[in-house]
């Protein structure tokens, strides 16, 4: 073999190892970066579903509570009929509808909402009215010895303020013991003071309790 061709022989003998070896680094690098690729594509599907699900981890049905809407007003015709129960039956009457019925059609309705916060007053304001004339009556019937009257008088007041009213059973031991019911009259008396009636009127009821 001449001596050109041998050197060249030569040189190419010592590169095809190398560019051999390039090749196979070339392949690896690929596939290396296709796993890469595989891997990055998995992570991100599970990140994805992961971020799904603390967004809403129990489904739709449990989700974050959304503050419902405010309630239109309820209908001009609600008003016409509440207004016509108040006036042939009273008050009462008109609430009791506008609570069982038409706050169940209409729960956020602001101006029923409104009505229904009026009758309460207007039923608290007519039933001090009340017990503050019976109370009046009472006063009058057991002064002036009208005793059976004036109980029944005082019935009607404990009914009407659920027995809480101290002045109606302090006038029940006034009269209980003017019929000689010592003991009636004592636990009537007791029941005033608990109610925080006028200490000074219980005081003086009960000497003359323990006088007779």
């Amino acid at each position: 073999m001449a001596e050109p061709e041998k050197q060249q022989f030569e040189v190419y003998r010592h590169k095809q190892p190398a560019r051999a070896q390039g090749g196979d680094d070339n392949s690896s690098f690929v596939l290396i970066m296709v796993a890469l690729g595989m891997v990055a594509v998995v992570i991100g599907g599970l990140i994805f579903a992961s971020g799904g699900e603390e967004e809403n981890p129990d489904g739709p049905a449990n989700g974050p509570a959304v503050e419902a809407p405010v309630g239109q007003p309820a209908p001009q015709s609600v008003f016409d009929r509440l207004d016509w129960v108040q006036d042939q039956e009273g008050v009462e009457s008109a609430l009791a509808l506008a609570e069982d019925k038409y706050l169940v059609e209409y729960p956020n309705a602001p101006n029923l909402k409104k009505r229904i916060e009026e009758m309460r007053a207007a039923m608290t304001v007519g039933e001090d009215v009340i017990v503050k004339e019976l109370l009046e009556d009472a006063r009058k019937q057991i002064g002036g010895g009208n005793l059976e009257e004036g109980m029944a008088t005082v019935d009607q007041i404990l009914e009407r303020t659920d027995r809480q009213n101290g002045e109606a059973y302090f006038l029940k031991a006034s009269a209980l013991l003017q019929q000689g019911d010592r003991f009636g009259a004592e636990s009537a008396l007791e029941e005033a003071e608990i109610l925080g009636f006028s200490p000074g009127q219980v005081e003086a009821l009960r000497r003359t309790l323990e006088e007779n």
